[in-house]
């Protein structure tokens, strides 16, 4: 007899139905090794579902289901064209992971990353949003996007809880995080943020990791990596930008007083501007990745 992973049976004793003896859950283990773009090598055990870097496989067609598209690991290509693929040049649109699958991966078949759907929902709305004349409205936005989807850092959207500021005293409904491989844009649902208002806020500041502003450093002692490098001209870049405002943000001003130094109460803040992580040994935009540090540095011009 054949039966599903997870199907629990129980033995009665003949003629005696309201007796059970003990229960048996019929388990099984499953081995895959896999080619660098998600073929299979080898394998044991039949009617396993996840396949290639955790993704559902498809075991009549062998496809690989992505989300977005459909992939094909024996050819390492996706099965359809890339949604953003005609607002970028240098890459084909059925490429998976930038062509380097043993350095990236693609479960989305984007590289921006969304965990929730809501929010990837109110993503697209904001993406695709034209006017009368059929022109993209939000053009800064799609620009942005679209970077970070081309870069080799990985950016993960999630709905995750987001803990208030204790440099800042302030509350916090989202941020910028990290594990120190991928850059995860945090925002906090539980306190009524949104992707459309808060999201797009972060995804300024994630932006502002790519060109090489803002980094992560591992902290010892918590060994959590804490963002660096953020500033009130930052901030006013991001409340600046984002989708839909915040109802309270003014101007530099009021983002001096929420974000700057303050003697009365005793608030050290964060610095008022910002530098670029800049090196004289680097040629072209440079990924450093250690186990205490992770940021993108550019060549200096000095």
């Amino acid at each position: 007899m054949r039966c599903a992973l997870g199907t629990k049976f129980a033995l009665i004793i003949h003629n005696q139905p309201n007796y059970v003896l003990f229960y048996i859950m019929v388990a099984s283990s499953y081995h895959t090794t896999y080619a660098p773009y998600g073929s299979v090598l080898t394998t044991t055990g039949t009617g396993q579902r996840t396949g290639y870097i955790g993704r559902e496989a498809d075991n009549e067609t062998g496809l690989g289901n992505y989300g977005v598209r459909l992939y094909e690991p024996e050819y390492g290509r996706f099965m359809s064209v890339d949604v953003l693929w005609g607002e970028y040049e240098g890459w084909q649109p059925y490429q998976y992971a930038l062509s380097d699958p043993c350095s990236s991966k693609d479960p989305s078949g984007l590289i921006v990353e969304f965990e929730s759907p809501d929010y990837q929902a109110e993503h697209a709305v904001i993406y695709s949003e034209i006017d009368d004349d059929g022109n993209f409205v939000n053009v800064d936005y799609r620009r942005r996007f679209d970077k970070l989807n081309l870069s080799d850092i990985t950016y993960r959207v999630r709905n995750v809880s987001v803990s208030n500021s204790e440099q800042l005293n302030i509350e916090r409904v989202g941020t910028l995080s990290s594990d120190g491989q991928v850059v995860f844009i945090d925002i906090d649902g539980s306190k009524g943020a949104t992707y459309s208002r808060e999201g797009t806020h972060e995804l300024v500041h994630a932006e502002q990791f790519e060109d090489g502003y803002l980094g992560f450093k591992r902290d010892e002692g918590s060994r959590r990596w804490e963002l660096f490098g953020n500033s009130v001209d930052l901030e006013n870049e991001a409340y600046q930008k984002q989708y839909i405002p915040n109802p309270d943000y003014s101007g530099w001003d009021w983002a001096f007083s929420r974000y700057g130094p303050d003697n009365e109460t005793h608030r050290e803040g964060i610095p008022v501007h910002s530098t670029r992580l800049t090196s004289r040994q680097i040629t072209r935009r440079t990924v450093f990745k250690t186990s205490t540090y992770f940021n993108i540095y550019y060549p200096s011009t000095e």
